[in-house]
């Protein structure tokens, strides 16, 4: 997905795309059980699975009709003929164009470039961090999102499956305005600091491999804002904790619920800037980087909500949440430290890919 939108999206607008790229993964979670209620409470748990087999296999279907191929190391900038390999079985999406020699001669040797080691992206200090800050912040979300039924049933035990399953609505709802806002908020804070800095309003981009000028202050204008947005998710995190402690009206919990993913202060702001961040100076790196993305913070947030109830069951709802909020807060002295070293991890990376190409 994150590859998709680096190939197709240009750096001064991929927050924008990012932000509604994300919608589906975030969205999905928090509409599944939802649906998964109801399926239980209606017609018994095996037809959960019977409807992800059928929903995963729609997805399939359309993928391989319409989608077609995108990695600039491939098509260049779209204008290039490919062989039909490459070809969505019913190309309806893109356009085909004429290949010029300029193209030809840029997109030709790509295809031969060696295999790179996308776990070769973590011994980058910078990177690291990046995706470790993302990781722990979206395996807090998960942790709060696999909790919910639970902390639920025991708080409001008049509660039915069908209604646990509702109560996931308002969260889902939450996402889907953080994950607009997050996009554009993105897209305009990128442009006020391209103002501030007096920097041109058209981008210098090679249209083959989608590089950009590597002197524009990326990490200032993806990262400046996250402090604030942790800010915002600690506290939503902790006061939707103590709610459920203190067994409050069940409204108080799902406005924390709503209210605290609807603002920008939540946890879609670092899952969309790791992946805009890696691929804006690196479009070659972007799939590696959701690679990794995903690998951090799928294997973090599997832990988290594997130890979520022992948690629960030794601290009480109102500390467990607390431990959660404080652990995502301490992330934000690493936003500082990668905004202050990235700058030069960046011009190392670029030094040493120079040396690199001189040598070959």
């Amino acid at each position: 997905m994150v590859g998709v939108v680096g190939d197709i999206s240009t750096r001064a607008d991929r927050g924008g795309f990012l932000g509604l790229a994300t919608i589906g993964p975030m969205f999905a979670p928090t509409l599944g059980p939802v649906i998964g209620g109801v399926l239980a409470d209606k017609l018994g748990w095996r037809s959960i699975f019977w409807f992800l087999c059928i929903t995963s296999s729609i997805c399939a279907v359309v993928m391989i009709l319409f989608l077609p191929e995108t990695l600039r190391a491939i098509v260049g900038n779209g204008s290039i003929p490919l062989p039909r390999i490459y070809h969505a079985v019913i190309p309806i999406i893109g356009r085909q164009g004429r290949k010029s020699s300029s193209q030809a001669s840029t997109a030709a040797p790509s295809t031969r470039k060696k295999f790179q080691n996308p776990l070769l992206l973590l011994l980058h200090a910078d990177i690291a961090l990046l995706l470790l800050i993302n990781g722990i912040v979206y395996s807090v979300f998960y942790g709060v999102v696999a909790s919910i039924s639970s902390v639920f049933h025991e708080a409001y035990p008049q509660l039915s499956e069908t209604d646990l399953g509702l109560c996931f609505i308002t969260l889902g709802g939450g996402q889907l305005v953080g994950s607009w806002f997050c996009g554009r908020l993105l897209d305009w804070d990128y442009q006020r600091l391209r103002l501030a800095l007096k920097e041109p309003n058209v981008e210098q981009v090679d249209e083959a491999s989608g590089k950009v000028d590597d002197s524009f202050p990326i990490e200032k204008a993806r990262l400046r804002l996250l402090p604030t947005f942790l800010a915002f998710y600690v506290v939503s995190c902790i006061g939707y904790g103590w709610c459920i402690d203190k067994r409050t009206h069940m409204s108080g919990p799902l406005i924390l619920l709503a209210g605290g993913r609807s603002l920008p202060a939540c946890v879609f702001p670092p899952l969309s800037y790791t992946p805009s961040f890696i691929s804006s100076h690196h479009p070659e790196l972007h799939t590696h980087s959701a690679q990794q993305n995903n690998l951090v913070r799928c294997g973090l947030g599997a832990a988290l909500v594997s130890s979520m109830q022992p948690l629960l069951d030794a601290l009480g709802t109102g500390y467990a949440y607390v431990l959660l909020g404080g652990l995502s807060a301490l992330m934000t002295p690493l936003l500082y430290v990668v905004m202050y070293i990235g700058p030069r991890c960046r011009a190392r990376r670029i030094r040493m890919a120079m040396e690199r190409r001189e040598r070959e």
